[in-house]
């Protein structure tokens, strides 16, 4: 070859050379103009295609994928784009899980190092081991079965070259398994760069888009927030709704239907609104948890906080449909569809929230990053819903109060109806009881001024004392009454409170001495001027003092003290006695209120005067207070006014002349003694009674009505009354119900069940005439239930007719040598004190030195308790019960012919033989050896 053919020959490849690398830059500036277009970075796959596509242009020996993966994720998994190694066939970003094999190790690790660049190889077999894995996986995985049986089938091992760059590598294969050339290989390394700078636009323009992302879902987020924000009623959640739909698109999220279930877990029960984009309602289904395969599957997840996902094809929405149409839930399938015809393909979303699950339903599956966008919009649909539920809470809650307040106000219209008819009735009956208190009381001390007995006087003091009492509560029902009606005239003017209060306390001297309790009054100022009405000021220090009394204890202190603060005069009464609870002090000055309501209350009262002694004092525009602490003593405070108050001019009184003080039904200097009308100690009746009652004056009375009839003894609670029961064994027992320490129904228990005591007959006294009462007085053991009021006869005759069937009890078996305890008494601790009273006398009938006091010994009675017992029940006493028992064993020995009479008489403890003969004979009417005869 010649020099001029070797220099054409030298043009030529020169040429040819810089023709392919005026192609392969041509190649590249494809790739950077697009690059450099890219606005999305959705837009990454135009420049992956336009790789490919210039790559097979190129001529290089690619007979297999074309591959460019992303670098950050290779240790888990192959994130790439590519071809199939056709120049117009492409594959969108796909993910295979990382395979521990050689063919993927290798490829892994290096670009994991950062190896710049790389050549595999392979056998036929790795190669079908490795495409074998691919075909399990998208988008292989759709791929048709004759081209995989192509790749498979084909002979020769595989080749791979790789160019690795920072963020990205490219690698071609040949899958016959030739390698690339050098030149292509250059090539190779030379496309990996300009795809590195174009992968790095991407990356910029990725992060760009995650942020404007961000800021719209972001911004999507708050204006639902401020939706929320400016909810005021449960009907705003309705505007809520659509604004997530709107929502949805905002933020790109593809959907054909959406929906809210509200989850009601108590009920088991879901709630559906579905609709459509523009939130258009499509139904409102109502399911329980278990009504389909959908409901149970999407309450599971729920429950686990997941996200559920389900595909429906267009046969299986209609068989949906028509589902909800049997069982009532949709009424039109048209409107149901959102469109004429059902769609064709839909995948379901269910997201859970709090409360329940938002629905999306399209065409396609969402992303994960679409559903994250769904959760979110889920968690502010939370928000709003929970804040919905609050409103309607506190909408139930208002209408609830509405209600409750109708009614009350009903209510407290018929309470004052009520009330004042109460008043009404009040007054009159007060003034009923006014004109016959009056007679009542002028004809007592009428005839208590005259010259009569002792002994009457002092049953006319008694009615005198009650009658008096009665007066004074009744007058406070008509203060009561007159000031719920607004009619009680303040009679007021101005007096030195200090001389009055002075007066009035120390006039209960008398009765401290009595009690033993000391009095003390205290004042800074000996005059401190006051507008008050006299009699009003009275009463309500007359009732404070009087409690003072009644809750003190002996050797205490009542304390009176005056001062004045910033024009208000405070007076304290303080005593030492019981206290009264805390718990109890808010109701103090309740009417008809009384701190200890029980059967056992030491003191009478009718909860009266601390309620008249509260109005009296608001009426004189004072105020009282009370601290009190139980077992230490109480303290009330009354606050009064110095100055003038509001008062009318003809309300003043005019000056007092007399300077007494004239109490309407009190009697503070009553030094009346209170001696019993009684005296039963000239009774030559040996039959005792027990009268057990708190009120001196009734105690009393019942005394006197049976004095010539019985030795009298009497206890002033049941408490004493039991002990003098068990001492003194009485033959009847008359009691009250309401006493201090013990009432009557628990002391007839009491006596019911000791066997001193348990045969005694009692009848109860009590003002309670209800049928649960006498029911109750019927089962603690009573034999007789007597009302108060009642007439002295009926109780004589009650008493008698007791005293008769017991006599006649015991008239029967007085004489009897056979007991049956049963036939004796059906009080169980009668028959077994008998039962065990015989036994004893039974095992011990060998024993002549047994006798009356070892047997009251084992029974731990005295002799005199034992044989009042006896006698009561059977009319033995426990010596003659004794002899009985042991003769009727002799004559049941002798008709046995168990021995001679002798023999019998010293087995039965009788030391004398003629005094058997004599007791045996007044027994049975004939001798021991007569009975004998006879029998045998």
């Amino acid at each position: 070859m010649t020099k001029s053919m070797l220099k054409i020959d030298a043009l030529e490849k020169e040429l040819t050379a810089k023709n392919r690398e005026l192609e392969i830059e041509k190649a590249f500036e494809k790739v950077r103009e697009v690059a450099m277009l890219m606005r999305q970075s959705a837009d990454l796959q135009k420049i992956v295609n336009i790789v490919a596509r210039e790559l097979n242009n190129m001529n290089l020996d690619i007979t297999g994928v074309f591959m460019l993966i992303n670098n950050n994720q290779i240790d888990k998994q192959f994130t790439f784009w590519g071809s199939t190694g056709v120049a117009e066939t492409y594959m969108k970003k796909a993910a295979i899980p990382f395979l521990d094999r050689p063919i993927y190790r290798v490829l892994a690790e290096a670009t994991t190092k950062g190896e710049r660049f790389l050549v595999e190889e392979y056998s036929r077999d790795e190669k079908i081991e490795f495409f074998e894995h691919l075909f399990k996986h998208p988008p292989y995985n759709s791929s048709t079965p004759e081209w995989k049986k192509q790749v498979l089938s084909r002979e020769g091992g595989y080749t791979r070259s790789v160019s690795v760059s920072h963020y990205t590598s490219i690698f071609v294969v040949n899958h016959f398994g030739r390698r690339l050339s050098d030149d292509d290989n250059k090539i190779l390394k030379r496309f990996g760069q300009v795809f590195e700078q174009s992968y790095t636009r991407f990356l910029d323009i990725q992060k760009a888009e995650a942020l404007a992302h961000e800021t719209i879902k972001q911004a999507s987020v708050d204006r639902i927030r401020g939706e929320i924000a400016s909810m005021r009623t449960s009907e705003d959640l309705n505007r809520i709704t659509p604004i997530i739909w709107h929502e949805l698109e905002t933020l790109e999220v593809p959907f054909i239907r959406c929906g809210v279930f509200i989850v009601d877990e108590e009920k088991e029960n879901i709630q559906a609104y579905l609709t459509t984009p523009e939130g258009k309602s499509l139904a409102v289904l109502n399911l329980s948890f278990d009504a389909n395969d959908l409901t149970n599957n999407a309450v599971k997840h729920w429950k686990k906080n997941q996200i559920y996902k389900e595909r429906w094809n267009k046969e299986k929405f209609i068989n949906w449909a028509k589902s909800m149409i049997k069982i009532g839930q949709i009424q039109n399938v048209k409107t149901y569809q959102g469109s004429s015809t059902p769609p064709e393909s839909l995948h379901i979303h269910f997201v859970p929230f709090a409360q329940g699950i938002l629905y999306v339903g399209n065409v396609s599956p969402l992303s994960d990053e679409k559903l994250e966008l769904v959760q979110t919009l889920a968690e502010a649909f939370s928000i709003a819903y929970a804040r919905y539920e609050d409103f309607k809470n506190v909408e139930e809650a208002k209408n609830k109060i509405e209600i409750t307040l109708n009614e009350l106000k009903i209510a407290q219209e018929k309470l004052q109806e009520l009330d004042k008819l109460k008043s009404q009735f009040f007054a009159n009956i007060s003034h009923e009881f006014r004109t016959p208190l009056t007679l009542i009381l002028g004809q007592i001390e009428s005839i208590m001024s005259g010259n009569i007995e002792v002994h009457e006087k002092g049953k006319l003091q008694i009615a005198n004392r009650n009658a008096r009492r009665l007066l004074t509560l009744i007058n406070q029902l008509l203060d009561l009454s007159k000031l719920e009606s607004g009619s009680m005239d303040l009679k007021a003017r101005q007096h030195n409170i200090v001389s009055f209060l002075k007066n009035l306390f120390y006039s209960f001297e008398s009765m401290a001495e009595s009690q033993k309790i000391s009095l003390k009054f205290e004042s800074e100022l000996k005059n401190i001027p006051v507008v008050f009405d006299p009699d009003k000021m009275e009463k309500i220090f007359y009732n404070l003092i009087s409690n003072a009394f009644n809750f003190s204890v002996s050797k205490g202190e009542i304390e009176v003290g005056l001062n004045v603060i910033d024009s208000i005069v405070e007076i304290r009464i303080k005593d030492t006695g019981i206290g009264i609870p805390s718990d109890r002090l808010p109701h103090i000055f309740d009417r008809f209120y009384q701190v200890d309501g029980s059967a056992t209350r030491k003191h009478e009262g009718t909860g009266i005067g601390l309620a008249l002694t509260k109005e009296l004092i608001e009426l004189h525009k004072g105020n009282i207070l009370v601290n009190s602490k139980e077992g230490e003593g109480s303290e009330f405070i009354i606050q009064l006014p110095q100055g003038d108050f509001e008062i009318k001019k003809d309300e003043f009184a005019k000056p007092q002349t007399d300077t007494s003080l004239q109490l309407n039904g009190f009697n503070l200097t009553e030094t009346e003694e209170k001696i019993p009308v009684w005296d039963s100690s000239g009774s030559d009746n040996d039959d005792i009674l027990l009268i057990v009652e708190d009120n001196f004056d009734v105690r009393n009375y019942i005394a006197d009505i049976f004095k010539s009839s019985f030795r009298i003894l009497t206890a002033q609670n049941g408490e004493h009354g039991f002990s003098m029961a068990k001492n003194e064994i009485p033959d009847i027992i008359i009691t009250d119900v309401m006493m201090p320490e013990m009432d009557g129904f628990q002391f007839s228990k009491q006596i019911r069940s000791n066997e001193k005591t348990s045969h005694v007959p009692i009848i109860m006294l009590t003002a309670k005439a209800g049928f649960d009462d006498r029911m109750a007085g019927l089962e603690s053991g009573i034999d007789a239930y007597i009302t108060k009021p009642f007439k002295a006869k009926e109780l004589e005759v009650q008493t008698q007719n007791l005293l008769k069937q017991r006599k006649l009890l015991r008239e029967r078996f007085c004489k009897s040598t056979i007991i049956k305890p049963s036939e004796v008494s059906a009080i169980s601790t009668d028959q077994i004190f008998l039962e065990k009273t015989i036994q004893k006398i039974e095992n011990h009938f060998g024993d002549y030195q047994f006798s009356v006091e070892q047997l009251a010994g084992h029974l731990n009675m005295s002799i005199s308790q034992l044989n009042r017992k006896l006698n009561a029940l059977i009319g033995q006493p426990a010596g003659q019960l004794m002899r009985s028992l042991r003769l009727q064993r002799a004559a049941d020995l002798l008709k046995q012919n168990a021995g001679n009479v002798s023999e019998i008489c010293f087995n039965l403890g009788f030391n004398d033989h003629a005094y058997f003969s004599r007791a045996f004979k007044k027994q049975f009417g004939c001798s021991p050896t007569e009975f004998k005869n006879q029998t045998t």
